[in-house]
């Protein structure tokens, strides 16, 4: 049953049951109290809410078609989200510059459309029911609560058909204030006031007084029911794409990992870098032993792990693909698990849990992943099609986590998978590995942060986001290095600053 709830921003306006008008409710209640009241009232009942006009634009057969519990789909077809392009001074996460053509991963909810189970609904907002929150702030802070811990949380097209044209809705700085000192606390609140102040030149000190005694949320994951595929494990197949350069002992070791298998991969795709040009391949165990899987392998001479998996990529034919390190260790189940685990949902990119020894995991759930691992990630072969690491990141920082967001970018979240877990043993770097050169290094001032972080920031992040960023960097890195005037320190880490942007915008301009 479908429980549809028309409203103007302040109120409901009308209810419909499936097709059916409901005649009586309470339209002086708040939006959201009324809604979790009919959600107590109908527990198994899928709840939509949409703004009035937009209601002869709902697509209540995809909805019927592609909604599913644990899962909160919304969209806003305006330009501007409810906390504004400001919420980016003070959130980094890739979930903020939204993909509006595509399923994306977002936590940012919207008042215009947005579906969700009555179960989920009362489960993530029976604890902010009775605060005197907007609609637009309530959706918001039950999403990005939910988002961390179970709720899977996207921004969809999908939900309106026909051509959506209306105007943005957009909370207060007030609202702002306070849903930063619920989720990260008043010193965040402290360091979102100086943005406004020095980007902004407003100054909210009313805002910034009125969350002072406000409390950061902590939150008890709740339990929602979990998804069951109906895919014949049996008939999956999986590919594993392992780039190595001077670690022979550690690959065997992986291999060896990999032919105890309880499900035993199809294929290895291995990818030995040695810059030498005379040098052959140190892998003779390759041929010497018998595996029960193929193994494609690949000797070359240029080093990077963007080109080399890059080269990988193209032998790929299975289901699914595990980007692997050439220094891990694995269950035997390890392989199984996962794709079990897998199969239990819909989605087709999974980031594993990773851990060095010793290393106690802090996730315990499925959810959301800010970035991607390139050496313990598991995605289904048609995610893949069309991608590849974007070569501007050779040997620099950011490609795992690009090579995420081209994948959200075309529809595809990146989920993370508590179990089961990896083991990254960091082994020694490899006998071969060679300093890269970087054409910055001889600047007078070395970039900071590195050209290839930069670029990434421009390419996914928000201006917004950006200055953040550059704030946090300046007043964290102050007591790391040995300049300790603060006029000459600054002064320092902008020039810094400025060559890393101007080598990023060269990054920009060469090919992927």
């Amino acid at each position: 049953m479908n429980l549809t709830f028309v409203h103007d921003f302040k109120k409901v306006t009308a209810i419909y049951q499936d097709l059916a008008a409901v005649s009586s409710f309470d339209s002086s209640k708040a939006i959201q109290k009324l809604i979790f009241e009919f959600a107590q009232q109908f527990p198994e009942a899928q709840l939509i809410w949409v703004h009035e006009s937009l209601i002869n634009q709902v697509n209540q057969n995809w909805i019927e078609n592609n909604v599913k519990s644990q899962v909160m789909y919304f969209y806003n077809p305006s330009e501007t989200e409810f906390l504004s392009d400001k919420v980016g001074y003070v959130e980094p996460s890739p979930f903020i510059k939204i993909n509006k053509k595509v399923s994306f991963a977002s936590w940012q909810a919207s008042t215009f459309i947005g579906t969700i189970s009555a179960q989920d609904f009362v489960n993530f907002g029976s604890r902010f029911i009775k605060d005197n929150f907007s609609f637009g702030y309530f959706l918001t802070i039950i999403s990005k609560i939910g988002h961390r811990n179970g709720l899977r949380t996207y921004s969809n097209p999908n939900l309106l058909q026909g051509e959506k044209k209306v105007t943005s809705h957009i909370g207060t700085t007030k609202e702002l204030f306070y849903w930063t000192a619920q989720y990260y606390g008043f010193s965040k609140c402290l360091q979102l006031f100086l943005l406004f102040v020095l980007y902004e030149k407003q100054f909210p000190i009313a805002s910034l007084i009125s969350v002072i005694s406000v409390k950061r949320i902590a939150f008890d994951r709740t339990e929602t029911k979990q998804e069951v595929s109906n895919v014949a494990f049996s008939e999956v197949t999986l590919d594993v794409l392992i780039p190595t350069i001077g670690r022979k002992k550690y690959l065997y070791d992986v291999l060896c990992d990999l032919r105890t298998q309880t499900k035993i991969p199809n294929r290895i795709i291995i990818v030995e870098q040695n810059p030498l040009e005379n040098s052959q391949s140190e892998l003779d165990y390759l041929k010497n032993e018998i595996w029960p899987f193929e193994i494609i392998h690949h000797f070359i001479h240029q080093t990077g792990a963007c080109n080399a998996r890059n080269i990988a990529l193209k032998d790929v034919k299975s289901d699914w693909v595990f980007f692997a390190d050439d220094d891990i260790k694995l269950a035997s189940t390890f392989i199984e698990e996962s794709l079990k685990n897998i199969l239990k949902t819909t989605e087709k990119a999974f980031t594993l849990a990773c851990f060095r020894p010793n290393e106690v995991p802090v996730f315990h759930h499925l959810m959301h992943w800010d970035t991607f691992g390139s050496g313990c990630s598991i995605v289904k072969r048609e995610a893949l099609e069309g991608l590849q690491f974007d070569m501007r990141f050779e040997n620099g920082f950011g490609e795992d986590a690009d090579f995420g967001m081209q994948l959200r970018n075309k529809g595809f979240d990146v989920i993370y998978l508590p179990q089961p877990q990896i083991l990254h043993l960091k082994a020694p770097v490899g006998g071969f590995r060679v300093k890269p050169t970087f054409p910055w290094q001889d600047e007078q001032f070395q970039p900071k942060p590195s050209p290839t972080v930069m670029l990434f920031k421009m390419l996914y992040h928000t201006k917004e986001q950006i200055l953040g960023y550059k704030l946090n960097l300046f007043l964290k890195y102050y007591n790391q290095q040995t300049i300790k005037n603060p006029y000459k320190y600054y002064k320092t880490m902008q020039k810094q600053w400025e060559v890393s942007e101007k080598w990023a915008e060269k990054l920009k301009l060469q090919s992927k």
